[in-house]
C-alpha cells in the first residue's frame, strides 16, 4: 500500500498558510483546547475559541478556517457546532470535523455528527475506529483510542473521501 500523500506535496500549502496567517475559530474539546491553539500559534496562524451559540456563527463567517472537535460534547456545544457549521457551509468557509468517540456505544454524539456531515465539511479528521466508523463498518475501540490500525482502515479513509467529497485525514501509527 502506497500513502497517496507525501511532505513535498505539503510545502506550497504550508508557505501559504504561514503568509496568511489564517484566523481558525475552534470549537475544540475541553481536553486538547490549549495544545491546539499553541500549535496553530506556533504555526504562524491565529485561534479563537468561540463556544456560544450566539457569536459562534457570526465568528465563523469571518474566521478563515472552522475546526469542530466531538470530544466533549454537550447539547449546548452540539447546538453551537452545528450553527457555525451551518454558516461555514453557507458562507463556504472551510473546516475541519474531528468526530471524536463516535460508534454504537455513544448514540449522541455519532446522531450530531451525522448532522454535521449534512453540512458539508472540508476534512475529517480521525482516528481509524472513526473513519471505520463514517465507513458504516464495525470498528474497536477503547473509549476514544481506536483499537484498529491505519492499515488496515486505509481502504475505509479513501472510501468516506469519496462517498463525502472530503479530505480524510487519518491519525495512528504507520508503519513504512
Amino acid at each position: 500500500m502506497q500513502i497517496p500523500f507525501s511532505a513535498f506535496n505539503a510545502i506550497p500549502y504550508w508557505m501559504e498558510y504561514q503568509e496568511k496567517k489564517p484566523l481558525i475559530h475552534c470549537m475544540t474539546n475541553h481536553v486538547v483546547q490549549n495544545f491546539t491553539a499553541n500549535v496553530i500559534l506556533a504555526t504562524g496562524g491565529s485561534p479563537a475559541m468561540i463556544p456560544d451559540i450566539n457569536e459562534c456563527g457570526e465568528f465563523t463567517a469571518i474566521a478563515s478556517s472552522l475546526l469542530i472537535n466531538v470530544g466533549t460534547l454537550t447539547e449546548r456545544a452540539a447546538a453551537a457546532m452545528i450553527h457555525s457549521a451551518t454558516t461555514a457551509h453557507e458562507t463556504g468557509t472551510p473546516w475541519v470535523l474531528d468526530p471524536v468517540g463516535i460508534g454504537p456505544a455513544l448514540y449522541y454524539r455519532t446522531s450530531i455528527v451525522a448532522e454535521l456531515l449534512a453540512l458539508k465539511p472540508t476534512v475529517i479528521r480521525g482516528n481509524p475506529a472513526e473513519i471505520m466508523v463514517l465507513a458504516g463498518v464495525e470498528a474497536k475501540a477503547q473509549g476514544v483510542d481506536s483499537e484498529e490500525d491505519v492499515e488496515s482502515a486505509f481502504e475505509y479513509a479513501e472510501q468516506v473521501a469519496r462517498d463525502l467529497g472530503v479530505v480524510v485525514a487519518m491519525t495512528g501509527k504507520y508503519a513504512v
